[in-house]
């Protein structure tokens, strides 16, 4: 009976629910984490954080999905768990220039002495600490996996109702909004999350695919670990000054602008800038044509 009543309710209704019920499985997994004594070993063993990213990437993908089958009676599947060859060439292309954009950044930086940094690329000869760097990467795909099921798959077949833009930006503030448990409410943390947000939700609008926009996501989150985090002993670059705020929004912002480009000109400049992949259409039109069809309960 309550699923069903939900399955009727306002959209806002259920996008609230889903959050709740995210964030329930979240803190489960945490809680029993921390009574196992495994929350400190996150925060120093690197293996481990990756081996949990993968398991709770699992669990609360696992979730969602389960969420849109009973509650609002869709078709996993049909979220779009595709991945085409143009969609590989596209990773691939736009993951290398993204490398390329923070080491270009990171020279600008350095020529004009705002930061100093120790390179530790003599780890790249240890075939250990290679194979520590692909399990990571992909524990990171699995990781945002669940980010992109949530906040673009679920987001936008609840919220194309109100347009393209509204749904890309009311996304990205909930996408932002989901990571204050994790990182806190600084403003520049969610202004860089909402950055992040358009951008990995305008390659899903296009490609129609939540594996790409969850390899380019994870791949980025890769980046910045094993470049910036200090905290391991995976990083390949020691900052002598940490970035500021307005080095990681600058940063977030080119990186996010040049994905927005190479979407357009890769999927969009034969449909529009914002005409949704032909399988986002057919769903969402699919589902206002169920809604609509619907019998309605009597009164009397």
């Amino acid at each position: 009976m309550i699923i069903i009543q939900l399955q009727k309710s306002n959209p806002i209704v259920r996008l609230i629910l889903v959050i709740i019920f995210y964030f329930f499985i979240m803190y489960c997994f945490l809680g029993i984490l921390l009574l196992a004594g495994g929350v400190e070993k996150t925060r120093t063993d690197y293996a481990f954080l990756a081996s949990m990213n993968i398991l709770i990437g699992l669990l609360l993908t696992a979730g969602t999905l389960l969420f849109y089958k009973f509650v609002d009676r869709g078709n996993p599947y049909k979220l779009v768990f595709t991945f085409r060859f143009k969609d590989l060439i596209f990773s691939f292309f736009v993951c290398l220039i993204s490398l390329l954009i923070i080491m270009i950044f990171l020279a600008v930086k350095s020529n004009d002495n705002s930061i100093g940094m120790t390179l530790h690329l003599e780890k790249l000869t240890s075939m250990s600490y290679l194979s520590l760097l692909a399990f990571a990467c992909i524990a990171w795909m699995f990781g945002v996996l669940q980010e992109e099921v949530l906040a673009r798959g679920y987001f936008f077949a609840n919220l194309h109702r109100i347009g393209i833009i509204g749904m890309l930006i009311v996304s990205g503030i909930l996408f932002s909004l989901i990571h204050i448990p994790t990182k806190g409410f600084h403003p520049s943390e969610l202004l860089i999350h909402f950055i992040g947000g358009l951008a990995y939700g305008y390659i899903y609008l296009k490609s129609g695919s939540l594996f790409l926009s969850a390899i380019v996501h994870g791949f980025h989150n890769f980046l910045l670990d094993i470049l910036f985090n200090a905290d391991y002993d995976a990083t390949l670059i020691t900052l002598n000054n940490a970035f500021t705020d307005i080095d990681k929004l600058l940063l977030q912002t080119a990186t996010m602008v040049f994905l927005l480009i190479a979407t357009y000109l890769t999927y969009g400049i034969r449909n529009g800038i914002l005409t949704p992949a032909e399988h986002l259409q057919k769903l969402w039109q699919n589902s206002k044509e169920q809604k609509r069809n619907r019998p309605l309960k009597s009164t009397v």
